[in-house]
């Protein structure tokens, strides 16, 4: 269950290997992303209105029909990968001061953060994540989360996080930084204005 690098990571690799896949993405998830990965060979079902409600169906179809399911970011094996994204940062830039990582479920942050503090413990590590669904910063800095409509950052969009994760964050993270949609936006067509 997953919308983005995971799903597209688990359909290429089961593929690969001989082995059935189904991803199950929330509703109104781009195009883009359920045609790349249906495009590795698996089977991508749409449901729910957003990550907790599709964790919650896919949970209920593995149980039922007798699935393994991989969490996309509430296990240490998965959480353990993205620390390669910090050694190839630090393989690429050995000099980093900052290193800014976007946070939904905080299995990115949790394996890329550990993995910075361990080598480098002198490099900030700062989350960002969107305001309107700002679950880890407010789980980080103990305040009331509110959550409130959509979001331009989707794939981002989870209303909560594993208890593991947030030991992991609190660990190892600096500090949590939440942007507006507006900012979001002007980044985006700054991204798609550079293509």
């Amino acid at each position: 269950m997953r919308a983005g690098n995971h799903a597209q990571g688990v359909a290429y690799h089961a593929t690969r290997l001989g082995i059935a896949s189904t991803i199950v993405m929330p509703k109104g998830t781009p195009f883009n992303k359920v045609k790349r990965t249906e495009d590795f060979g698996t089977t991508v079902i749409t449901h729910g209105t957003g990550f907790d409600e599709s964790m919650a169906f896919t949970l209920e179809m593995a149980e039922r029909d007798g699935m393994t399911l991989i969490h996309p970011v509430d296990d240490p094996a998965v959480v353990a990968g993205p620390g390669t994204v910090a050694l190839e940062m630090l393989e690429e830039q050995p000099d980093l001061d900052v290193i800014v990582i976007p946070v939904g479920g905080a299995g990115l942050i949790s394996g890329v953060a550990a993995a910075i503090k361990a080598l480098s413990p002198e490099i900030e590590v700062i989350g960002a994540q969107a305001h309107l669904f700002d679950a880890v910063k407010s789980a980080f800095y103990g305040s009331l989360i509110d959550f409130a409509g959509a979001t331009l950052a989707e794939g981002i969009a989870v209303k909560a996080l594993s208890e593991a994760n947030l030991v992991m964050i609190r660990k190892h993270l600096d500090r949590i930084e939440s942007v507006s949609e507006a900012d979001i936006e002007e980044v985006v067509l700054d991204l798609l204005s550079h293509e």
